[in-house]
């Protein structure tokens, strides 16, 4: 790979993880020079990937805006809500050792888990997450493990090396994951690679791996895949997903579950 090249990439990485960089921010982990910078976020500018901004630079990729969890939990709240509260009331039994993603429609499913946990419909779960939000639902109903390593704000979550190895200690029965867009032949796809290889890790060592994700995911393209067809067990989607999507998933042998509208609490 051309030295150009190679600084595109670790500075695409930088800003898919923060969403937003400063032009000090690329100085300073590019190490190069100010007017070096500014040619080369002109070139990305000029090749679709990203916007320049008064002082920076934020990100431009295929499913629109960097992904800030304040704003993608009001996006389609109620498919989100009828995805985590089947999920919880269908998918988890006494006694299992769950690991529980970053996302928004994850956070219902916390949301709704802790509900199962209080009615007593089960008990003795045991959960993992690198999510604060996850976290703060869930510690006084569950024995919860929170994974540290590097946080990112905009997320409400922690990534990066220490994240995956901390998360190589455990095995885990159940895993419920999102998804930002989703390819016929790619998969499940993410927005950052530090989410996508901490889902990797999380698929090799759990038993069974759910996807939650509403139905407009079906449609998105993103940037990177993280998860092949096959490794998943089932996708938890609402009942808006196309016909022919659901079919052609299912001619792959992919088990696709639609959470009916019903006693949303």
């Amino acid at each position: 790979m051309k030295k150009r090249d190679a600084r595109k990439t670790i500075l695409m990485d930088h800003l898919l993880q923060q969403g937003r960089l400063s032009t000090q921010d690329v100085i300073t982990f590019l190490g190069i020079s100010l007017s070096s910078v500014r040619r080369l976020l002109i070139e990305l500018e000029e090749e679709g990937k990203l916007l320049r901004v008064h002082g920076g630079v934020q990100v431009k990729n295929l499913t629109g805006d960097p992904y800030v969890f304040s704003e993608f939990k009001e996006q389609n709240p109620v498919e989100k809500k009828l995805i985590g509260q089947y999920a919880a009331e269908n998918l988890v039994s006494s006694g299992d050792v769950l690991y529980l993603d970053s996302g928004t429609t994850v956070f219902q499913f916390a949301l709704a888990l802790k509900r199962c946990l209080q009615d007593s419909q089960v008990h003795d779960i045991r959960v993992v997450t690198n999510s604060l939000p996850n976290m703060e639902v869930l510690h006084d109903v569950a024995d919860v493990t929170m994974i540290g390593g590097r946080f990112r704000d905009m997320r409400r979550d922690f990534a990066g090396y220490a994240t995956e190895r901390f998360l190589r200690f455990f095995n885990y029965q159940k895993a419920f994951l999102g998804a930002d867009g989703f390819d016929i032949s790619s998969g499940f796809l993410g927005k950052d690679t530090d989410t996508a290889r901490i889902n990797e890790v999380i698929i090799k060592r759990s038993s069974d791996v759910y996807i939650l994700m509403d139905s407009s995911k079906f449609r998105h393209q993103s940037f990177v895949s993280y998860a092949d067809l096959d490794s998943v067990k089932a996708v938890i989607t609402d009942e808006s997903i196309d016909t022919d999507i659901r079919q052609k998933c299912e001619e792959k042998a992919l088990s696709i579950i639609v959470a009916q509208p019903r006693l949303v609490r």
